[in-house]
């Protein structure tokens, strides 16, 4: 099995688990370096090699694949060469192995108010751009104005594969309250609904209520060890170490790490279990058993599984499936003997997988014809026959004795010139009857471009028959509709529909699966499972629907984990009661908050984008999207937190007012690597430190990506008024190194006055600001200082600071506050 973590000398091409067997398939990745430590190849151990392009300032522009066929592109992600990324670091238009184009747009706060999958090439550049051409998805985030913003996820609004708008409130404490959508489709839950949720003073979510429409709902009685208890039934059990040993649907095992080894049966028998898990020394799953199939995994440096290799008696042994990173994000997953595109929303979550050719890209609902089909009265009416049904039970019919019609809900984007093939199981009682099949083709204005028919090719119209066609898409074409005509002479007759489907062969916009979730995961769509990595990117297990992460199990349905954090009082805020909860999930924000660990939350990024750079991410690329706050690298791939906050208020708290000087920074820094070290000792187990374990030692890469720039990019780092004019005061061309860390030394260190006021760069949990600078003249220092301190900061925290993503609220700081322990 392949462990996160591997004994690797510099750079050689290959690494060996510590104390491991290595089985006969190998598992054993190689990797290939440039001169600037950039990784430029990855082969994963099970027969397929990557290789990266990187630019000179090491962030990366391509990944290609050594597996190239019909099914399997040789480029998987391009970023642009002229609009790949925005100065702060985030891709803002890249394009995948399949002719599709992601891009995403920011507010002022560098917030992200746009994530955009379409067709057409089209990059966005702000939050109010119109919807691209071609669009395949469009989710459109709202956050509220001014000093109310404190990055709560105010609405959501989607166009495109998925259609809906949703409002969201919250309480006193930033926990999530209501939510309303007011529109969308009937998947999981009704097109419009309202829920709300309740909790306790330790964090407890007690209930999901459903207002109005229809929902899944959830009540919870808790003990006083803030465990679930269901007095009546008894469903809820836990063991002493305050694992949950059963529920409604599974009873659990574990073994003494407290890591879950078994779903149902008898403990240590496996043939007759749910499934059965395995771990290597670290703690990372390495196998999974589900009745006689076997699923080894495979991992990267930076602990990312990258491969799955099944083994099954009868079936020999294969690759199941390829997870392809790019930037730290989830490109792409080769399984099912073909390529999927992965489309994630800000929380890193799979929203849309799109395919190569001949993938499925909608069912037409023929089994279902209550849901996707009806009449041109608008009027569903399906009888039940399942004696003379293909497969299935449900039917349309059909009553009326002139023309009645079936329109599918469904459409796909298309572009002009592409070939669309639709066909489907038919069945027609004898007698004097007309079929046909029709595909429309509609403009961007939803204005009809062009229509093609397929009819009965068999006289017999009391068999099955299968109605196929292909048309090319004509010039202008945004999207398809299929529709079914249909005569009937007689109201005893009816049409029957069954295995419907419309393919897209080779098209860029063929829509494999399409995921939607409530906010704390629970699956609000009914879709083929071809990721299994849902939720916040994190693996979702179909025998138990439990999400996966490296130390423990979370379940979307009780929107909590199913034990204690490992990391028990390292992870707690003495401040924040509700911290002490081992079971809550993400302080119950989960629009803002993510745990991809299962040890501490931490304020999301868009998945792919980074201000800082991460040699270690296995793929050498540029850490998780930097959302709403700015990001460096831990060396696990995901974030830790450096705020550029500042604030013009003359108050002070903490330390912050007094003079600049090195020792307090760097005071605050050693502090932070201090309890970064304790912690992870502590949270990890026997894993230890990202730094201690793979002999990290970071670069400045923050410098080096100005490089050949006009230093005034760094404006980007100041939020609020002064952004504007910094820009200006920074207009240094072409800097080098010792430019750019000289400005931030000069700025943390000279332009902070010893009394009176400080530039600021860090904020408490509250929103309030340490250290506040008001006045400084020398060489335009207000604005120079604080963009060139930001700077000083995030650079100082990249080289030197390993794991530093537990300090929520507790920022290096210029003001000589040091971070909070």
């Amino acid at each position: 099995h392949a462990s996160p973590f591997r004994k690797c000398e510099n750079h050689i091409s290959s690494c060996a688990d510590f104390g491991e067997q290595v089985s006969p398939a190998s598992f054993i990745p190689t990797y290939g370096y440039d001169l600037a430590g950039n990784i430029t190849s990855f082969a994963n151990g099970i027969g397929v090699t990557f290789s990266y392009a990187n630019d000179t300032a090491g962030r990366p522009t391509q990944i290609t694949s050594s597996l190239v066929d019909a099914q399997h592109p040789a480029t998987l992600a391009t970023v642009d060469s002229t609009l790949g990324y925005y100065p702060h670091g985030a891709i803002r238009k890249m394009t995948p192995g399949n002719g599709l184009t992601q891009t995403a747009a920011f507010n002022n706060a560098l917030q992200p108010c746009r994530i955009n999958v379409n067709s057409s090439g089209t990059a966005l550049g702000a939050c109010a751009d119109a919807i691209p051409l071609g669009n395949v998805q469009d989710f459109t985030f709202g956050f509220n104005a001014g000093t109310s913003d404190n990055g709560n996820v105010a609405s959501w609004t989607a166009t495109g594969q998925q259609a809906f708008s949703r409002s969201f409130t919250y309480d006193v404490l930033n926990r999530l309250s209501t939510l309303n959508q007011s529109s969308g489709s009937a998947t999981g839950c009704s097109a419009t609904f309202n829920l709300s949720w309740t909790y306790d003073a330790w964090g407890n979510r007690r209930d999901q209520t459903v207002n109005s429409g229809t929902c899944n709902p959830f009540h919870a009685t808790v003990n006083t060890q803030n465990q679930l208890v269901d007095p009546i039934n008894n469903k809820y059990q836990y063991d002493a170490a305050g694992n949950m040993i059963q529920d409604a649907n599974h009873t659990y095992f574990y073994d003494a790490e407290n890591r879950l080894t078994q779903v149902d049966g008898t403990l240590g028998t496996c043939s007759a279990a749910t499934a059965c898990y395995q771990y290597d020394a670290f703690g990372q799953r390495v196998e999974k058993t589900t009745g006689s199939a076997n699923v080894d995994y495979l991992y990267d440096l930076a602990g990312k599984a990258t491969g799955e290799w099944l083994t099954e008696p009868g079936f020999g042994a294969g690759q199941l499936a390829h997870y392809i990173y790019l930037n730290g994000q989830l490109v792409a997953e080769y399984t099912n003997g073909t390529t999927y595109f992965v489309h994630q929303d800000h929380l890193g979550s799979a929203r849309l997988l799109t395919g190569m050719g001949q993938t499925q890209l909608s069912n037409g609902g023929f089994e279902q014809g209550s849901q996707s089909w009806n009449l041109c009265s608008g009027i569903p009416q399906v009888i039940t026959d399942s004696a003379r049904s293909h497969s299935g039970s449900n039917f349309l019919w059909a009553s009326t004795s002139v023309y009645a019609c079936a329109i599918s809900t469904q459409h796909a984007p298309v572009s002009p010139g592409e070939q669309v093939t639709f066909g489907g199981w038919t069945y027609l009682e004898s007698g004097s009857s007309l079929l046909r099949w029709v595909l429309v083709a509609y403009d961007a204005n939803n204005n009809q471009v062009g229509a093609a028919a397929a009819s009965p090719n068999t006289a017999s119209l009391q068999i099955w028959t299968q109605e196929v066609g292909t048309y090319t898409i004509p010039s202008g074409a945004a999207y398809v509709q299929i529709y079914c005509e249909i005569y009937q002479p007689s109201v005893a007759t009816a049409a029957r529909f069954d295995d419907g489907f419309l393919y897209n062969n080779g098209a860029p916009a063929v829509i494999a699966q399409n995921l939607d979730y409530l906010p704390f995961g629970e699956l609000n769509s009914s879709d083929f499972w071809h990721t299994t990595h849902q939720f916040t990117g994190d693996e979702r297990d179909s025998e138990t629907g439990l999400d996966h992460t490296w130390f423990r199990q979370y379940s979307s349905s009780l929107g909590r984990w199913m034990h204690p954090d490992p990391a028990g009082l390292a992870s707690v805020d003495m401040a924040n009661p509700q911290s002490w909860n081992r079971y809550s999930y993400v302080l119950n924000s989960p629009l803002t908050y993510i745990d991809p660990l299962g040890l501490t939350m931490q304020m999301i990024c868009m998945p792919g984008y980074s201000v800082g750079y991460d040699d270690y991410q296995g793929s050498g690329q540029w850490g998780p999207i930097s959302g709403w706050c700015t990001y460096y690298d831990d060396g696990f791939n995901y974030p830790g937190n450096v705020s550029l906050s500042y604030n013009n208020s003359p108050t002070t708290s903490g330390g912050g007012g007094g003079g600049g000087n090195s020792s307090g920074i760097l005071g605050a820094i050693t502090d932070a690597l201090k309890y970064a070290a304790d912690r992870n000792r502590c949270a990890a187990n026997n894993a230890g430190s990202a730094a201690s374990a793979m002999g990290i030692s970071k670069e400045n890469r923050m410098g080096q990506s100005l490089l050949g720039n006009d230093i005034s990019a760094i404006s980007q780092f100041i939020t609020g008024p002064d952004r504007s004019g910094a820009a200006g005061d920074l207009a240094i061309s072409n800097p080098t190194p010792v430019n750019v860390i000289g400005i931030g030394i000069k700025a943390g260190l000279d332009w902070i006055p010893t009394s009176g006021s400080g530039i600021v760069l860090a904020q408490n949990g509250a929103g309030t600001y340490y250290g506040v600078g008001a006045t400084t003249t020398t060489l335009g220092a207000k604005t120079v200082g604080k963009a060139a301190s930001s700077v000083l900061a995030a650079v100082a925290a990249v080289k030197l600071t390993a794991d530093v993503a537990n300090y929520f609220g507790s920022l290096v700081a210029c003001s000589l506050d040091p971070l909070k322990k």
